[in-house]
């Protein structure tokens, strides 16, 4: 993703940027024209857009959800029954407008599956072949055309059919019908029977009384409508008891259990984060529909009742942060999202601790886990110490401006010239030299992703020894010099190449494994998780996946049916490979990852020379061939590995471990 500003605005002149990455962290000295940028992003898809569209976004497809700020989370207003009745009788009014013919195609719809029967239909007839529902499809097509249209029931076939489910279910909106849906299922009657009672008796979930949105769901509404749900499925399963009524409510406790309370969810993530606020619950002896309901903020070490406006600045954005995390666990299948989240200086009134929980929390849910693109700005040093290299850009607006990525060390140089006292302390830092970029990339995205996880000894920062493909003897003679000069925070990490060893200061990683890093980065398993990445049909459809699988869970698996995707891998590999072929039968080694899987690979695979299996890969996966460049292929794979963390090498973590230890 590129930013393209066309036209002058304020202090900006025209620039191209260069490649963003997901999580774009922008800083730049001040005056630089960072709020002026974000300003820039916002506007044109605010109410009065600049006239001459002075930006566009250079990207594959088209960005129009466009999420300004919004994190602090200020919404403390009273909810009372008549504000959840007046979003019922909404429902209830819609329902009760609908023609005798809409109802009825809406049961239809729900008895047979319809919707979702629609999605995956490959026949020419019709998913109900009766009179009742040729003339009401006929009545809705003919509606559809406005009077240009005269078809007669008879002639109703599959086409007619498909456009009008469609145009029914899309107008109507799918949270209106999912509605009716489960109200119709929990009441256990059809559609066409609900009474105006089962709307206001029915423990309706949020989803469906409001849009579940990541910055604007409200967290009253979450917790006062659970509360009047458990009264009202209390309530069914009473007459369930005493009447043998029918209907889907269930025990109390296993109401708790099936759908957990919203304050449970929300203060479990305050307790793992060791935030020292809770939110009060509402306990079920206290609620009452009669009585007006308020959240409530707690010290958790003081119990006193914190009210959100005497919170501090940075407090307000932690609290914001982990609400937005609750949102994003809670309403995950049902959560509308934004495409871009701007975010101008979050960090300002933030703890470095505190602000490595923001990066974590945009990087790792935001980005990594709903794929929604992340501009921060920030001028603190401790922000651009904590954020990976690859997310940091400068931003200059002398003499013309650009948006340029720019080192770790080149931003805190820039951060912190002015003031010539500061001291920054390297001690529990360690510096790392690598052979390449390709390494670098490998070792400091799963570097950071196991830091989050287990607290290091030393924080290590990977340098790259060379531009392009590195060798190992000016590693070991670098480290060497800068040890020999007094720098006792230099490592160095070297491939096996099925000769070295490691000796203090200088690790050699995948000893008696692997040949080298590619042979990590083209590990099998890996491979097919970025074929489906890739939407390979032939590959899902080879490994029994379909396109839901979520393949960075994939270490979630067991261990049978990850050895069978690997099997899998060279069986393919060997159909386009005859070197491979005749290779085929040699001694396996036994891989182990760090979640404790175990994967039997040739062992003729993983120490051949790493840049001969890349052609050999494109020969059995032709996808691949969309990478004409190793250093972007390494780049990719690095990054899709670090995703799949724990399911990641084990040799790798020991050696990360080995230069903290």
């Amino acid at each position: 993703m590129k930013i393209v500003v066309k036209k002058k605005f304020k202090s900006l002149s025209p620039f191209t940027s260069q490649e963003l990455s997901d999580l774009t962290v922008i800083t730049g000295k001040n005056g630089s024209g960072k709020s002026q940028l974000l300003d820039l992003l916002s506007n044109r898809h605010n109410s009065s857009p600049p006239e001459d569209n002075s930006y566009i976004w250079d990207y594959d497809r088209k960005l129009d959800k466009i999420q300004y700020e919004g994190i602090v989370y200020t919404d403390t207003k009273q909810i009372d029954h008549s504000a959840w009745r007046g979003k019922m009788d909404q429902i209830k009014s819609r329902f009760k407008a609908l023609s005798p013919s809409a109802i009825r195609l809406y049961a239809l719809i729900n008895e047979h599956n319809i919707e979702s029967r629609l999605e995956d239909r490959n026949s020419d007839n019709l998913m109900i072949d009766t009179a009742e529902y040729r003339g009401i499809i006929c009545e809705f097509f003919n509606q559809l055309y406005q009077g240009n249209s005269n078809l007669k029931p008879e002639l109703v076939n599959a086409n007619h059919e498909k456009q009008v489910l469609n145009q029914f279910i899309e107008f109507s909106g799918r949270t209106f019908y999912t509605s009716l849906q489960y109200i119709s299922e929990t009441a256990g009657v059809d559609i066409e029977k609900l009474s105006d009672a089962d709307f206001y008796n029915i423990p309706l979930p949020e989803q469906y009384i409001q849009n579940i949105a990541l910055f604007s769901g409200n967290l009253n509404w979450a917790f006062y409508n659970y509360a009047v749900r458990r009264q009202q499925n209390r309530v069914l399963y009473g007459y369930k008891l005493s009447e043998s009524e029918q209907n889907n409510s269930v025990s109390d406790d296993d109401f708790v259990e099936k759908y957990p309370p919203p304050w449970k969810v929300i203060n479990e993530t305050f307790d793992s984060l060791g935030i020292d606020f809770y939110f009060k619950e509402i306990e079920r002896r206290e609620f009452s529909i009669d009585v007006p309901f308020e959240l409530k903020l707690y010290k958790k070490s003081t119990s006193n009742h914190v009210g959100m406006h005497d919170l501090s600045s940075g407090e307000k954005i932690i609290i914001g942060l982990i609400i937005k995390l609750f949102t994003c666990e809670y309403y995950e299948k049902n959560l509308s999202l934004p495409e871009v989240i701007l975010l101008d200086e979050p960090d300002a009134h933030l703890h470095p601790e505190m602000s490595q929980l923001l990066l974590d929390v945009l990087e790792k849910v935001f980005v990594s886990r709903f794929k929604i693109k992340v501009i921060v700005t920030t001028h603190s040093p401790s922000t651009i110490a904590l954020t990976p290299e690859h997310c940091i850009y400068r931003l200059r607006n002398s003499p013309e401006t650009s948006l340029t990525s720019i080192s770790k060390d080149d931003a805190l140089e820039m951060l912190t010239s002015f003031i010539p006292t500061l001291s920054i302390d390297y001690k529990n830092h360690r510096q790392v030299f690598v052979e390449s970029p390709t390494d670098l990339e490998y070792y400091q995205v799963i570097h950071d992703r196991h830091q989050r996880d287990h607290k290091l000894a030393y924080r290590l920062y990977f340098i790259s020894n060379s531009l392009g493909q590195g060798n190992c003897d000016s590693v070991i003679r670098i480290v060497a010099n800068l040890r020999e000069s007094g720098n006792k925070t230099s490592y160095g990490i070297i491939d096996w190449d099925l000769m070295h060893n490691s000796n203090n200061y200088v690790i050699v990683h995948g000893w008696n494994e692997r040949y080298s890093i590619e042979n990590f980065l083209l590990d099998p398993i890996y491979i097919i998780c970025k074929l489906i990445d890739l939407n390979v049909g032939d590959v899902q459809r080879g490994i029994g996946v379909d396109h839901s699988f979520n393949h960075f869970n994939i270490g979630t698996e067991d261990n049978s049916w990850l050895q069978k995707i690997v099997d899998y891998f060279f069986e393919r590999f060997g159909e386009h490979n005859r070197t491979y072929k005749a290779k085929s039968g040699q001694e396996r080694i036994d891989v182990e990852y760090l979640n404790g899987k175990v994967l039997s690979m040739p062992k003729f695979y993983l120490q051949a020379r790493g840049h001969d299996l890349i052609p050999m890969i494109k020969k059995a996966f032709p996808a691949f061939n969309k990478y004409n460049s190793e250093v972007l292929l390494a780049k990719d794979m690095s990054r899709l590995i670090a995703k799949c963390y724990p399911f990641v090498p084990k040799s790798t973590i020991l050696t990360i471990e080995a230069l903290c230890s």
